[in-house]
């Protein structure tokens, strides 16, 4: 009988990328920020992060989007919007 690690050991795990992404954005935010972002307030799809945080914080992350945009390029994450 094969275990579960066997099965799943060639298919993609659901919600394992999106994780791994959502963390690499955390990260980037809190650093351009010094604020620190939660990844359980971030959802990222298709090169839009939807952020729940205050409005002063997403008004200064429009300010400074080209620097996160620039750290995220540099981890291969394209971001085109932060909403």
């Amino acid at each position: 009988m094969k275990s579960l690690g066997d099965l799943l050991k060639f298919h993609k795990v659901p919600g394992v990328e999106e994780a791994e992404v959502r963390k690499v954005i955390a990260a980037a935010l809190t650093r351009v920020l010094g604020v620190p972002v939660s990844v359980k307030h971030i959802r990222y799809s298709d090169g839009v992060a939807s952020l729940q945080i205050p409005p002063v914080l997403k008004s200064a992350l429009v300010i400074k989007f080209s620097e996160v945009q620039a750290l995220l390029e540099g981890e291969g994450i394209t971001l085109r919007e932060i909403r």
